[in-house]
């Protein structure tokens, strides 16, 4: 459980011509192409959480996916997070580290700002992308499982080889 949300950053989408449950396996998989733990609150709601390399943070991203006329609507909440095991690696972290973080910037609002602008950014693109292949019919990467190319030789993500 978190003890502490930093960086939070919320954003909302509406796309026509979508179900709330293809727009949830949407949003689920890519999640987990970006190597996120997910957890269902809801059937249409979801708590994605991933280790971040800043000093123990966490990053999470909240979803809830709505009904909005003919389409759905998507909101996102995404924050950084400092639990209680994250809390005693940050403080130890913290008391060893501090001065030499502050003085490359690891800890920086603006490093901060920057990773949740393209994750939102890169969310909102899988999402709205036309050329999207249904997400059971992608192939994907033997290795990390990533979303493949339909020309793809090799995973862009880990390099391995693809196998048609």
């Amino acid at each position: 459980m978190p003890i502490q949300r930093l960086f939070s950053r919320r954003d909302s989408r509406t796309f026509q011509n979508v179900s709330r449950e293809e727009m949830v396996t949407r949003v689920s998989e890519f999640l987990r192409q970006a190597q996120f733990r997910i957890d269902f609150y809801s059937p249409f709601q979801l708590h994605a959480e991933q280790f971040y390399q800043k000093l123990g943070l966490r990053r999470v991203m909240d979803v809830w996916v709505g009904d909005a006329g003919p389409g759905v609507s998507v909101s996102i909440e995404f924050s950084a997070t400092l639990g209680d095991t994250e809390t005693a690696v940050g403080l130890v972290g913290a008391v060893l580290y501090l001065p030499l973080a502050v003085a490359v910037g690891a800890v920086s609002y603006l490093d901060y700002e920057s990773d949740a602008t393209a994750m939102i950014q890169s969310l909102w693109s899988y999402l709205s992308s036309s050329q999207m292949p249904p997400v059971d019919m992608q192939r994907r990467c033997g290795n990390c499982g990533l979303g493949l190319d339909a020309d793809a030789r090799f995973c862009k993500r880990c390099g391995a080889q693809s196998i048609a």
